[in-house]
């Protein structure tokens, strides 16, 4: 008798489950949790994709370039950090900009003022980000990838 009723409270708590929405896993949610709960992104490695051979290609990154901090607030402010000596003496030391996951957790934007930059969430775990996003005006490539690892 205890056997069936072990049996039929396991079956209601997974009929639960599978009927209420919040049992299921928001995409978004957990790479948002992701995205934030690394205090500083930093660039590691970018590739462009060859239209004409349909690979990917290694971009020379600077060391200014590495150098950057990239951090996702909670609060839906992403921060760019010039951590060490600027590529460009003009540029600011940092730059805060909004951020926005859509509600697949799918497709990244970074927006400062009206200008916006999307990308495509390629990878996401707590050691590593990958993002890609299209490219015009740049000879055969077509797309770019750019990886990020946690400082």
């Amino acid at each position: 008798m205890k056997n069936i009723q072990l049996w039929l409270l396991c079956a209601t708590v997974f009929a639960a489950c599978l009927l209420n929405p919040g049992c299921k896993k928001d995409p978004a949610s957990s790479k948002k949790s992701l995205l934030t709960s690394v205090e500083c992104w930093h660039l590691t490695k970018i590739e462009f994709l060859d239209s004409t051979t349909n690979v990917w290609e290694d971009f020379f990154l600077d060391e200014c370039l590495t150098e950057n901090c990239y951090s996702y607030r909670t609060d839906d402010v992403f921060v760019w950090d010039n951590e060490g000596m600027p590529c460009d003496s003009s540029e600011p030391q940092t730059i805060e900009a909004t951020w926005h996951l859509s509600s697949d957790g799918k497709t990244l934007t970074w927006s400062v003022g009206s200008d916006k930059e999307t990308y495509t969430i390629a990878e996401l775990s707590e050691n590593r980000l990958v993002l890609e996003s299209e490219v015009t005006d740049f000879g055969d490539y077509m797309r770019e990838r750019e990886v990020f690892e946690p400082k």
